[in-house]
């Protein structure tokens, strides 16, 4: 029996690939809430506020569910490389574009941007599934998932010390587009979609084998439990999305910190996240068939309590708790929220059919994620953030009530194709 935390050489070098990648993706996506604040000061003549921007990160969101859904199918049929580096080079391409056109194109770039983007994870989940059994899925996609965390942390560090030395958001995306051009020529120089190609040999008729695409429709859609994480999903993303989307500028608005200050704090949500998914995976290997539904439910009950508690915060009240209170959330809803279009998928898609499943499972996670943007924004600049955070709250309540019927409904949680 493989031990479910060893892996050779050959799979920590895909490892470290596809979390580097990804990395480089992330920061390609931090870049423009860190900016937030400098491009409404600058834009401000031709209308730009919170609401300008928040409508521009929902139609982002509303193009990466989008391709989302293409891009799971996409990879299961073009090979997950194939699908990464299209997603590394068409928003390489985006981020330089959004420095030149101007505001008139800033929300067409920036969906462009996510379009392609969302290649890059399908893509991932389907190497994943080649490279490790089925005993080592949660070790692996928690370490291919600390790039979406690790990622967002060291680039906002950057970008905040960039900041701090004077530096325009310009500058800041062209280092995000520089990032994701190094990591797209050593993907594609050096990682292999499976073992066998890895080594040269002849790849098995099963590795080799493409499932129709109605096949793994019928598999996924005919059961029960994918519905109900992609319903997670749903929630998840909602939450998630709203941090990645707006912590810097509440720690501007409310926290009264600096634009640099406020891009490295931003960056502890992320830091603890990360750490999160790690043990998070670990633990779900150990704990069994209901291992990860446990892990879900409680972790979602405790995020709805820190939620409320950062609902009741206020200028001047409470501030302080602002970063425990962050870094906790990260804590206890990103190692759950990893689960959904990482191992779960690969549980219920297998090798040949989890990059489908990941794709859908995040697509509709990302429907979701529009609301994190114009109508969060919207909430705190007519109502202040406490009202935006109440509905968090709530948000997260609804999302504990599917997850119990998760835990109830899961005692089979894989399916195989």
């Amino acid at each position: 029996m493989e031990s479910p935390t060893r892996f050779n050489r050959s799979q920590i070098v895909t490892l470290s690939l596809l979390v580097l990648g990804y990395m480089a993706f992330y920061g390609a996506r931090a870049n423009l809430s860190v900016s937030t604040t400098s491009i409404i000061e600058e834009f401000a003549s031709v209308g730009f506020t919170k609401e300008t921007l928040g409508a521009i990160t929902s139609v982002g969101t509303l193009l990466y569910a989008a391709g989302k859904f293409f891009g799971g199918s996409f990879a299961d049929r073009f090979t997950g490389k194939n699908s990464f580096l299209f997603g590394a080079a068409g928003a390489a391409i985006a981020t330089v574009l959004m420095t030149i056109l101007g505001p008139a194109a800033l929300m067409f770039l920036w969906s462009t941007n996510r379009f392609t983007q969302a290649m890059g994870w399908p893509g991932m989940v389907r190497v994943t599934g080649h490279w490790f059994p089925k005993s080592q899925f949660g070790t692996a996609m928690g370490i291919v998932s600390l790039s979406y965390l690790f990622g967002p942390f060291l680039s906002k560090t950057l970008y905040g010390y960039l900041f701090d030395l004077g530096y325009s958001w310009r500058t800041i995306f062209y280092i995000a587009a520089a990032g994701l051009i190094v990591m797209f020529l050593a993907n594609l120089a050096i990682l292999k979609e499976s073992p066998d190609l890895a080594s040269k040999s002849d790849p098995s008729p099963e590795q080799n084998e493409i499932l129709p695409v109605n096949k793994i429709f019928r598999t996924l859609f005919t059961n029960r439990n994918f519905w109900i994480v992609c319903l997670l999903s749903f929630g998840f993303t909602v939450m998630r999305e709203t941090f990645n989307n707006w912590t810097p500028t509440y720690l501007e608005e409310i926290g009264g910190l600096t634009k640099g200050d406020a891009s490295r704090n931003a960056g502890m949500f992320d830091l603890f996240g990360g750490f999160s998914v790690l043990i998070a995976g670990i633990l779900s290997d150990r704990l069994g068939p209901k291992g990860r539904p446990t892990i879900i439910t409680i972790g979602l009950a405790a995020t709805a309590a820190c939620l409320f508690i950062l609902s009741q915060i206020s200028t001047g009240s409470g501030t302080s708790l602002i970063p425990i209170l962050i870094p906790a959330i990260a804590f206890l809803m990103i190692g759950p929220y990893s689960f959904l279009a990482g191992s779960l998928s690969l549980d219920m898609g297998g090798a040949k059919g989890g990059a489908t499943a990941s794709g859908w499972i995040d697509g509709i996670g990302y429907l979701g994620g529009i609301l994190s943007g114009w109508y969060i924004g919207s909430i705190a600049t007519t109502a202040g953030w406490g009202a935006a955070f109440t509905t968090l709250t709530i948000t997260a309540v609804l999302t504990f009530l599917v997850a119990l019927v998760y835990q109830i409904a899961s005692p089979k949680t894989s399916v195989a194709t």
